[in-house]
């Protein structure tokens, strides 16, 4: 048996990933399609600009990758948690609004310098490593589909 659920929400809203998150405890397999972007007045051709919060972009790292979130902020120098620490920090770089000093706030109180490294540091890895380069472009796929 085959369920489709259409859900309107806000990017910044937690109830979604909450939703996610308890579908995939209970087993339940889902697939989010992606959705247009409205436009800000039916007369005119600009579509919004979204910009998400840090925390989101971590959530939407953490469910992806399988990873706790507490790792993310900690000063663990295991490849997986400073690959992904890094990825979350090239796109709230990205997808937020913030400066090199608020993302690394939200990071355990990392300087600008280590976030300027970690967006070297991915974009590097996406020219030459081709595994990455899927493995980042599936995290995006998921931060940016359906404004999810």
């Amino acid at each position: 048996m085959k369920v489709t659920i259409e859900i309107e929400y806000h990017p910044a809203e937690w109830t979604i990933i909450w939703l996610l998150n308890m579908l995939n405890k209970i087993g339940i397999r889902y697939k989010v399609f992606k959705i247009e972007p409205k436009l800000v007045d039916n007369n005119e051709s600009k579509i919004q600009n979204l910009f998400y919060s840090i925390a989101f972009i971590k959530k939407i790292i953490c469910l992806t990758t399988g990873m706790d979130e507490d790792k993310l902020e900690s000063k663990s120098r295991q490849q997986e948690v400073v690959e992904n620490r890094q990825i979350a920090m090239y796109l709230s770089r990205i997808y937020t609004r913030k400066s090199f000093r608020e993302i690394g706030n939200e990071f355990g109180n990392k300087t600008p310098a280590t976030i300027l490294h970690a967006c070297k540091s991915i974009k590097n890895l996406c020219e030459t490593d081709r595994k990455f380069q899927t493995k980042l472009a599936n995290i995006e796929k998921q931060l940016t589909i359906g404004h999810l």
